[in-house]
């Protein structure tokens, strides 16, 4: 019942910012909308296949209206997808599913091939449920990164980082994953509910997208920032070169993403993203 107030209310304020919003203003309303609804979706279909399909029907109609091509809001209903299948065939069946072919995983102990870590690997009676809580994209919508939080089936909350891939910004593949436990657990009444994050009134998914590099806006230089080095890493670039992401191991056991993105004209690190030696996963 409260999932449904908090439902009506957010569409409703959706519609009324929309309508009052004009030109440029209407294009960032259908983006931001887009998000809204989907975040919604993570809010009331965990637990009913009937609301799930309804929310995707939801999901369909906002992503046919949203403009412009590099859409965060896809992202989001990749998660959603995503999540759904861990929930209904099994975690990690769902992960090879959604996995490109040249996918990594990244463990407390390093930076493992997907495929052969998964394969043959058997599902856990209960999957991980995730909802993101940031998405960056790139201008050209062939890269994108995700952050959120996920709940365990033992009811443990932690913090997971995503970097999919697409040829035509349409159908993404996930090409590296990295989660881990938060530690210390944070309490109860932060946790899950019926198998889910929340996600609050004010906290919906935020979804950005880079500046659109060209003849008349080039790339500036990107400072590299890594102090101390790493034992080990690993990075990729958005084929418009404004999105960035770098992997990194230590002697100690802490593993970090981090992750670059062109805004406002100039490189800004908007993931950085560490755990220490021993976090679970």
């Amino acid at each position: 019942m409260r999932g449904s107030r908090f439902r009506k209310a957010s569409e409703n304020s959706i519609r009324q910012g929309f309508d009052n919003a004009g030109g440029a203003g209407k294009e960032a309303m259908m983006k931001q909308a887009a998000l809204a609804l989907l975040a919604l979706a993570f809010l009331s279909a965990c637990t009913s296949s009937a609301a799930v399909r309804e929310y995707e029907r939801r999901v369909d109609r906002v992503l046919q209206s949203a403009p412009g091509k590099a859409q965060p809001s896809k992202i989001v209903a990749r998660e959603i997808a995503f999540a759904r299948t861990a929930r209904e065939d099994g975690q990690w069946t769902a992960y090879r599913e959604f996995a490109g072919s040249a996918a990594r995983i990244h463990l407390a102990d390093g930076v493992v091939e997907a495929g052969s870590w998964l394969s043959g690997r058997p599902d856990p009676a209960e999957a991980i449920q995730w909802n993101p809580r940031l998405v960056w994209m790139s201008c050209d919508a062939r890269n994108a990164v995700s952050r959120g939080r996920y709940v365990d089936g033992e009811g443990r909350v932690g913090t997971y980082v995503t970097v999919w891939e697409s040829d035509d910004g349409e159908d993404y593949e996930w090409v590296y994953n990295t989660m881990a436990l938060d530690d210390p657990q944070p309490a109860p009444a932060q946790q899950a509910e019926e198998g889910l994050i929340l996600v609050t009134a004010p906290e919906l998914v935020s979804g950005r997208v880079t500046d659109c590099p060209g003849s008349a806006n080039p790339l500036p230089e990107q400072p590299d920032g890594i102090v101390p080095a790493p034992a080990s890493t690993g990075s990729g670039r958005s084929a418009d070169g404004a999105l960035t992401w770098r992997w990194m191991q230590y002697d100690s056991g802490e593993r970090a993403i981090a992750v670059d993105a062109v805004t406002g004209g100039a490189w800004e690190r908007v993931i950085d993203q560490r755990w220490p030696t021993g976090s679970p996963r």
